[in-house]
């Protein structure tokens, strides 16, 4: 009898598992150096799913909160702070729609509204959640 294995390669958490076991406890304690920062938990929040949008992984998210973090322009709910740090999550994702200039305007405009340290902690839950969307694709 022979044994018949998979021949697709493993899924890259398990990838990431095996190969580099201590990844699974780094994000984790980048998820805590993140939380503790100083944003605020609803603006970390509002963060993750536009950057999850913009990563093409928002399956699984509130549909009428993910809509309306997806047009929060128009949407009259969140705050100067908010809509400051959606359009720094929109500059610092890399999207193609963006000049240098309103890339620059974006981080300008974030830092009126948060500390170094906080900003620090909105652009590294960006690059978390891109992480988090490439190594599970």
């Amino acid at each position: 009898m022979t044994l018949q294995l998979d021949a697709s390669p493993p899924s890259p958490s398990i990838t990431s598992a095996l190969m580099a076991p201590g990844a699974v406890v780094a994000l984790r304690g980048l998820d805590g150096a993140i939380a503790r920062a100083g944003a605020l938990s609803r603006t970390l929040e509002l963060v993750h799913v536009r950057a999850s949008q913009i990563s093409g992984r928002d399956h699984g998210l509130d549909d009428a909160w993910s809509a309306d973090v997806a047009t929060w322009r128009d949407a009259a709910e969140f705050t100067p702070a908010e809509r400051a740090a959606l359009a720094l999550t929109e500059a610092v994702s890399g999207r193609g729609d963006q000049e240098n200039a309103a890339r620059g305007d974006a981080w300008k405009n974030a830092a009126r509204h948060f500390d170094p340290t906080a900003l620090v902690a909105l652009v590294l839950n960006v690059g978390h959640v891109d992480l988090r969307s490439r190594a599970s694709a």
